[in-house]
């Protein structure tokens, strides 16, 4: 069962982020974090967000060669949202792919084991958690140049 009260998406990015800036710094990966300077409280559940975000974290530096980019922002989305995106410069999903990657149990590579690739679920899960919180959750990507999933969440208040 979600916990939803309005807060502060600024908190939970940066907190979120910080667990895997050693694993990217040893890849000599940047990591990136931008969040608008006004942006509006949104109403969640700051543990399951922060699980959300973890999980397009870890997928997207696990894809993201040496010397790339993983980017995370916050913004204002659609009227009454705020956007949250993670962004990477890996190797992108091949276009047959991306209508099933948050189809459960389904992973890009089919020859990745459990143990490197996870079981398929985290997207899913993710998905899942973005729907239960009123919002929505995208992504496009493009072969050899990277990947970009966004989700957005409602506001705490319309109003701001």
């Amino acid at each position: 069962r979600l916990q939803l009260k309005p807060d502060s998406l600024d908190d939970v990015l940066r907190r979120s982020i910080e667990p895997f800036r050693p694993r990217a710094e040893a890849r000599n990966i940047e990591v990136a974090l931008a969040v608008s300077t006004d942006l509006p409280y949104a109403m969640m559940d700051r543990t399951r967000i922060s699980q959300v975000v973890a999980n397009l974290l870890e997928n997207a530096i696990r894809h993201t060669p040496e010397g790339g980019t993983v980017s995370l922002t916050a913004e204002a989305g659609s009227p009454g949202m705020d956007r949250i995106t993670v962004a990477d410069t890996g190797e992108g999903i091949p276009p047959n792919e991306l209508p099933s990657v948050f189809d459960r149990l389904y992973r890009t590579d089919p020859s990745r084991a459990r143990a490197t690739g996870g079981v398929g679920l985290g997207l899913t899960i993710a998905k899942q958690l973005v729907e239960a919180h009123g919002g929505t959750i995208t992504v496009e990507s493009e072969p050899h140049k990277g990947t970009l999933f966004a989700f957005e969440l409602p506001l705490a208040s319309v109003n701001g």
